[in-house]
């Protein structure tokens, strides 16, 4: 068996250690805003633009290198997952996010990975991500990054806490809405007798 050097090994393995990655980031995201201040604050704003950093990193490296794994496919959404778990979790226990769109965001998830995702690789369809996918997952940081700055704002005293939660209102509602209506791209392959063509 071919041993591989720790540059190799580091190389072939880098997006899917860029993928991991996001679970702790998602924790750090919330140690920060459980009980936010200004520095933390601006820290959770910096946790979301690293989150952001290595979501694009580590399927732009695994294409480019040719790495692209099984594995990849299953971790990267996944830790995606873990990520805005935490970020809606903070978002709820600071009376920002009601309880109905927090449980409709935890649906969606475990639909996709305990069912659509499942079923597909029986079913031996494409587990990449669709295009509506990303599009979910950039709205729902560029979202949270209003959401903290909102909040940034009110720790500030620039904005009421009445105003920032009535914004994020609408941002959450949007983002959980266009999360669930991506999932029509994932069953859509799943209700064709042939694999989805990208």
């Amino acid at each position: 068996m071919e041993s591989l050097s720790p540059g190799r090994f580091l190389h072939r393995n880098l997006p899917n250690i860029l993928s991991l990655s996001r679970l702790p980031l998602g924790v750090l995201f919330y140690l920060c805003m459980i009980s936010p201040s200004v520095g933390r604050a601006v820290l959770a704003l910096l946790v979301i633009t690293a989150g952001l950093c290595t979501d694009y990193l580590d399927g732009t490296l695994a294409r480019r290198h040719n790495t692209v794994s099984m594995f990849g496919k299953w971790i990267d959404p996944l830790a995606d997952f873990v990520f805005f778990f935490f970020v809606y979790l903070s978002f709820y226990l600071l009376h920002i996010m009601p309880l109905f769109l927090f449980v409709l965001f935890l649906a969606r998830e475990l639909t996709q990975h305990g069912v659509i995702r499942p079923v597909s690789l029986v079913r031996k369809l494409d587990l990449g991500a669709k295009t509506a996918g990303k599009l979910k997952t950039v709205l729902q940081v560029i979202g949270s990054l209003v959401i903290v700055a909102l909040v940034l704002a009110t720790q500030i005293s620039l904005v009421s806490f009445q105003l920032a939660s009535a914004i994020s209102l609408g941002l959450l509602s949007l983002m959980v809405a266009v999360s669930l209506g991506s999932l029509y791209w994932y069953v859509r392959p799943l209700l064709s007798k042939r694999p989805a063509v990208r």
